[in-house]
């Protein structure tokens, strides 16, 4: 790997943890109605728009299913197979 490719690479990382804090500390504070809201409206934009990508999301799931409980784990595998299923 070329250095300048390593400089790349954290450049996006570093971006990546600061819109992660930004993010989290806007919807901290949401409660879960909220942010179930929240999130319908923004899959039913990335629909519209043709940028949902319901492949994606589940292969985000399953990269944090070890920090989660079982319990939220499948709670969120129900709501996302939901989330594919609306139109």
């Amino acid at each position: 790997m070329k250095f300048s490719e390593f400089v790349d690479e954290n450049k996006q990382q570093n971006t990546s943890k600061e819109d992660f804090s930004k993010r989290y500390e806007e919807l901290k504070d949401l409660s879960e109605n909220q942010l179930m809201e929240r999130l319908q409206r923004e899959i039913a934009r990335q629909k519209e728009s043709g940028e949902f990508n319901y492949g994606a999301l589940m292969d985000s799931l399953e990269v944090v299913k070890n920090f989660v409980s079982y319990e939220q784990y499948e709670n969120m595998k129900k709501i996302l197979s939901g989330l594919n299923e609306q139109k």
